[in-house]
C-alpha cells in the first residue's frame, strides 16, 4: 500500500509555472543563402586583416572569384567557383591582389 507522501510525489506530470517572458525563444533559421553570405562576409574581413592590399569587391552579378596567390595554390590566385556556385549557384564576390 502507498502512502499519502508517494501518491502526491509520483501521481503524473508536474507543471512548473514559468512566466512566459522568461522562456528561451529558438532564433529563426538563416536560409543556406544567408549562412553562405555571412560566411562570406568573415572570409572578406579575414582577408582585409591579413592583406589590407588587396581589392575585393563583387556583387550577384559575378560567376567566378579568385582569391590572390597568397594561398599559394595558383601563382594567378585560387577559383574557389566551385565551391560557392554549389552552394548558392551564383557568384557573389570577387578577390585580388
Amino acid at each position: 500500500m502507498m502512502n499519502r507522501r508517494s501518491l502526491l510525489l509520483g501521481a503524473g506530470p508536474v507543471l512548473l509555472a514559468t512566466p512566459a517572458a522568461t522562456l528561451p525563444v529558438a532564433p529563426a533559421r538563416a536560409t543556406p543563402q544567408e549562412r553562405i553570405a555571412a560566411a562570406m562576409d568573415e572570409i572578406r574581413s579575414a582577408l582585409w586583416e591579413l592583406h589590407p592590399d588587396w581589392h575585393i569587391s563583387g556583387d550577384a552579378s559575378f560567376h567566378s572569384y579568385s582569391v590572390g596567390g597568397a594561398l599559394g595554390a595558383h601563382p594567378h590566385g585560387y577559383s574557389a567557383r566551385h565551391f560557392f556556385d554549389d552552394a548558392v549557384g551564383k557568384g557573389d564576390f570577387l578577390v585580388s591582389n
